[in-house]
């Protein structure tokens, strides 16, 4: 397995975001149960004893559906959210460059813009190939899974900081690109 730090820094944020896409559909699970196990309360004996009946064996075969670390629902979705946070970091690029073109060229067209756009996609290239080529983050969760709680907490502040940090710099991004289409409009009247 390939060491560095970057491809381990993606793969540990990747993992939190899994843990934490594990832990919601986990509760969400915990309560439909307890909502089935609420409403059957009113049942008749035999109706209510089917009934959880139905939901444990539905919960054992939709276990592997949702845990699967690599076509899991679960896996799916910290994918396409890690992908989502990652993108939002050379986003903020992307919209201040896209901003300055428009001050300058006071236009824009469909192929300039993709161009901008396309500064995003070719960002997320070192990314997919630190995680996703070859499955690399399933080497990385099994080692993940060794470490202690104290590494746990750590990475999972690290992993919510840079969610919240790629929103921030995708919406700072979009101010900016704002702010430099609007500069002579805010400073008119002065």
């Amino acid at each position: 397995m390939r060491s560095n730090r970057f491809e381990y820094f993606l793969n540990a944020v990747h993992y939190g975001i899994w843990l934490y896409q594990k832990k919601m559909g986990d509760k969400i699970d915990r309560q439909w149960s307890s909502f089935i196990r609420i409403l059957t309360k009113y049942f008749p004996e035999k109706w209510r004893n089917k009934i959880l009946a139905c939901d444990e064996l539905s919960k054992k075969e939709t276990l592997q559906f949702y845990n699967d670390r690599q076509n899991g629902v679960h896996i799916q979705w910290a994918t396409a959210k890690f992908g989502l946070f990652y993108s939002c970091y050379p986003a903020f690029l992307s919209f201040v460059l896209l901003g300055i073109y428009i001050k300058a060229s006071d236009h824009l067209n469909s192929l300039v813009a993709l161009c901008f756009l396309s500064i995003i996609l070719i960002a997320y290239i070192p990314a997919y190939w630190a995680v996703f080529l070859h499955d690399i983050y399933l080497q990385y969760f099994k080692k993940f899974e060794k470490n202690d709680e104290v590494w746990h907490k750590k990475w999972s502040r690290i992993t919510m900081s840079f969610c919240v940090g790629g929103a921030v710099m995708a919406v700072m991004g979009l101010v900016i690109a704002t702010l430099i289409l609007q500069w002579q409009y805010i400073f008119r009247y002065k």
